[in-house]
């Protein structure tokens, strides 16, 4: 008899489409939001959802591709991954200002969107090579 799978083991398989869903809803969401424009806490609220968002994504993808790897590793690598998106919160935000600032020059009407959308897009594009070597990973070698 096959072994029930829980919602969070799905969600954790980096490789499953409602891991997509779930990453590519996540990923539009705070790309939408455009940091220069909030308040003291606000700010620290995005600032922890993107950390937060960074830490799933290490584990998620690690459990899935090295599943070898202990869970004490898998958290410290998501740990990590969260520090180092709080330590490049300031620069990622700059970064982000500047693109949102030359797509509204080029007359782009909402470039905050077409950031979101990009961002989304290439979370889809890497989730899709991801399986695409997985499947080569499985082919017999002739």
């Amino acid at each position: 008899m096959p072994t029930p799978v829980s919602a969070p083991m799905i969600l954790n398989d980096s490789r499953s489409v409602p891991h997509l869903l779930v990453s590519s809803a996540a990923t539009y969401a705070i790309a939408l939001v455009d940091p220069r424009g909030l308040d003291r806490t606000s700010l620290r609220a995005y600032r922890a959802a993107n950390s937060a968002f960074t830490a799933w994504m290490a584990w998620a993808v690690l459990s899935t591709e090295t599943p070898d790897l202990s869970r004490r590793a898998r958290a410290g690598a998501a740990v990590g991954g969260a520090a180092l998106g709080l330590a490049s919160a300031r620069w990622s935000e700059r970064l982000d200002g500047r693109m949102h600032e030359r797509l509204s020059r080029w007359g782009v009407r909402r470039p905050r969107v077409l950031l979101a959308a990009g961002s989304t897009a290439l979370g889809v594009l890497g989730w899709w090579r991801g399986r695409q070597d997985a499947a080569e990973d499985l082919r017999p070698e002739s």
